[in-house]
């Protein structure tokens, strides 16, 4: 597929992407697994547990689907009961949600993917208070108790991609120099100041390359214009980071319309890394225009369900317990202590046109 073409199937200005985070708000979603006869548990009563998952978003990508079905696949695996609600990015639907949970007596634990880390600490204190568990996905909350939390190792994402960033600034030039363009995020985020400071951290060691920023809060008109406007502005950029694949179609599209996007066959190739493993991201490694991304481990996100699960039946995690899932590439792990309690932090895959086509990769997961 030529550069023109790509742009008008897939990388237009225009191109409305369902990305987590962009115009999902009003969304709400729920469901119930229905699950077996558990076997025999330690837990109250010897019945089965309830575990209510509320998280910002319905299925509306890969990567949403991804923690749609990591969560369903644990609560088969654990023999519980789960209701899903995603609440559309508000923070109030959020809390509502949980304070009616907690009231209702029926649950045992609640899981959650935090619209706000600040915002949702009050409802985690409720449940606390109420002697409900809680357990985190993907980012934590500020205050409150929690069993666990599991995410990904976001310092570690942007190191790992730092680190691939330099090997191909050196495939270039024979040593590690040249000039990088970073898209930055929402930096009001923890776990993108950490992919930021894992990033440069790296390429500080190296006083040849160059290190320009822009800043985007991962709006996707403002990541179109920073990446046009630095382009034009510098015509001897050799790599373009983006702290997340959720501006990559936009970020792809500037440099479409400045007249650079190029294959990696081109000597005049501007190299394109990433974080997460969207789609559209595996789909431009595929095709030659990207380099590689940090592929989050999404569909192990669901291991805090087991976490749940222990800690009602009294095992509760610990720091310094090792975590071990045969055939996954992050096993094994260790526990550590996080903001407010144990955590798992995943390590990232390095995804590139060796492996991109991978079937087994959340981003190709279909969204129906």
């Amino acid at each position: 597929m030529s550069p023109s073409s790509l742009s008008q199937d897939r990388i237009s200005r225009r191109t409305v992407l369902r990305l987590i985070g962009s115009g999902t708000a009003g969304v709400f979603l729920a469901s119930c697994v229905p699950v077996a006869s558990p076997t025999t548990s330690s837990g109250p009563a010897q019945r089965q547990m309830v575990i209510g998952y509320t998280l910002p978003w319905g299925i509306i990508n890969a990567a949403a689907k991804a923690f749609y079905d990591t969560v369903e696949d644990w609560a088969q695996r654990e023999g519980v009961i789960l209701k899903s609600v995603a609440v559309g990015e508000d923070v109030q639907k959020q809390t509502n949600i949980i304070q009616d949970w907690v009231a209702s007596g029926t649950y045992d634990g609640i899981l959650m993917i935090p619209v706000s880390s600040d915002a949702m600490t009050a409802a985690v204190e409720i449940a606390n208070d109420a002697n409900v568990l809680v357990a985190c996905m993907d980012r934590t909350v500020s205050g409150g108790n929690v069993v666990a939390t599991v995410t990904s190792d976001n310092f570690a994402c942007g190191k790992l991609t730092g680190e691939e960033a330099v090997k191909l600034l050196t495939q270039k030039y024979g040593s590690p120099k040249g000039k990088v363009l970073e898209l930055q995020g929402d930096l009001a985020a923890e776990i993108i100041t950490l992919r930021q400071n894992g990033f440069d951290t790296v390429l500080a060691e190296y006083p040849d390359i160059q290190l320009l920023q822009k800043p985007t809060n991962f709006d996707q008109n403002t990541a179109y214009s920073a990446t046009m406007d630095a382009l034009a502005s510098n015509s001897d950029i050799d790599l373009i980071f983006w702290q997340s694949d959720i501006i990559a179609v936009s970020a792809v599209a500037a440099i479409n319309d400045s007249g650079r996007l190029v294959t990696r066959d081109d000597p005049n190739h501007i190299f394109l890394v990433g974080i997460d493993g969207q789609t559209p991201m595996l789909e431009y490694i595929e095709q030659g225009y990207a380099d590689g991304v940090a592929n989050q481990a999404l569909l192990a996100f669901g291991y805090s369900v087991k976490f749940l699960k222990d800690a009602w039946e009294g095992k509760p995690t610990q720091v310094g317990d090792v975590i071990v899932q045969e055939g996954e590439y992050w096993s094994p792990a260790t526990i550590t202590q996080g903001t407010n309690g144990p955590e798992l932090l995943l390590p990232p895959l390095w995804v590139d046109e060796s492996n991109a086509s991978d079937p087994t990769l959340w981003g190709w997961q279909k969204v129906s």
